[in-house]
């Protein structure tokens, strides 16, 4: 999974992007040149880490997201520019967006304004849909004049396009915009950037306690509840540190989770994703699906082979195996194994075993 960070000039995004990521990317005024960070998270679970502790394997792998900070959105209402387009197209690639709102006070004592950042990211990117759209039902409207063999195809796509242009020019996100399985497949392809969840991360200063940032940007947390409110700084510092120093400090700055374990968390809950795992001496692994997915789709995540052979899935949730010293041939001696058809929806948690005919 790709999560993209964005933001305006000087709302600290890259120094987010240090936080979560623990990287050093250069911050300041670096992205005016169109460059892109990108780094790879592991996305810390206690559960995982009790499965290697009991099983000691060769090789032990996390479950994971790349991050991806993304030169400055410009705020110049869909001037169209390369550095622009650029972005655009990236951003496009992503599955989610983190977007990154000033809440500390520039140098020369200007507030912040996180609504009105927000107002301006997203203007961008709806222009940036707008556009898509505008130039593809150009080309329906000559090709939908003339009978062909995909005509009632393209009919369909029109009227669902211009069902998305309405929404646009409303000012709403496509997010927004009820629509069926099979419109969906039909518009994915454009990877429309107004379609995809998104989350607010308020960046504090030093001095901001995080119980106060609620009161002070009231307004933002009532219209964007799934607000983050972190100090980039800080965070950034911590981030930097020995592992083993890292816990001590952050008691200090009176912070109780890092910057890393909020942002994932809510990344995950952003798109809908669970953990299950595999386990043995050779590897302990988390892997990630989408929440109500059936156990076939935990298998083609695992192997495709591992689906099209797929006979049955022997499944135990952490919580049983966790009760028989988190070890899987004791959970099936006493019975707390389950033998499920492709059709069971996997649980947060579920350790799974897949069953299949080579």
């Amino acid at each position: 999974m790709i999560v993209g960070i964005v933001g305006l000039p000087g709302s600290g995004k890259t120094t987010v992007f240090n936080a979560v990521t623990s990287e050093n990317a250069p911050t300041g005024t670096y992205s005016a040149a169109g460059t892109t960070n990108t780094a790879t998270v592991w996305v810390p679970d206690e559960r995982l880490q009790a499965l290697r502790e009991h099983y000691n394997p060769k090789k032990y792998t996390p479950a994971s997201f790349q991050f991806r900070d993304f030169c400055v959105v410009t705020g110049e209402g869909g001037e169209v520019n390369e550095l622009n387009a650029r972005m655009i197209a990236a951003v496009r690639e992503v599955d989610a967006l983190v977007k990154v709102v000033r809440g500390f006070d520039e140098i020369d004592g200007s507030e912040p304004q996180a609504l009105e950042d927000i107002d301006t990211i997203d203007a961008e990117f709806l222009f940036a849909d707008l556009e898509i759209i505008e130039k593809r039902l150009e080309k329906l409207e000559k090709s939908t004049q003339r009978p062909h063999q995909k005509l009632n195809e393209e009919l369909r796509e029109k009227a669902l396009l211009e069902r998305c242009r309405e929404q646009l020019l409303a000012e709403e996100p496509l997010s927004g915009l009820e629509i069926t399985p099979d419109e969906e497949k039909v518009i994915r392809g454009f990877q429309f950037i107004t379609q995809k969840p998104s989350l607010v991360l308020l960046n504090l200063d030093d001095d901001t306690e995080l119980d106060d940032a609620q009161k002070k940007f009231g307004e933002l947390f009532e219209k964007y509840p799934n607000t983050i409110a972190l100090r980039g700084s800080i965070e950034m510092e911590i981030a930097q540190l020995p592992p083993e120093e890292r816990e001590e400090f952050m008691q200090e700055m009176g912070i109780e989770v890092s910057a890393t374990d909020r942002v994932v968390q809510a990344c995950f809950g952003l798109l809908g994703l669970i953990s299950f795992f595999t386990i043995g001496e050779d590897e302990v692994k988390a892997w990630t699906l989408r929440k109500g997915r059936p156990v076939i789709d935990a298998a083609g995540a695992i192997h495709t082979d591992l689906a099209k052979g797929f006979i049955r899935a022997e499944v135990v949730p952490f919580g049983k195996i966790s009760s028989v010293g988190h070890d899987f041939k004791e959970a099936r001696r006493q019975g707390l194994t389950t033998l499920e058809h492709k059709e069971y929806v996997v649980s947060d948690g579920d350790i799974i075993d897949i069953r299949f005919s080579k």
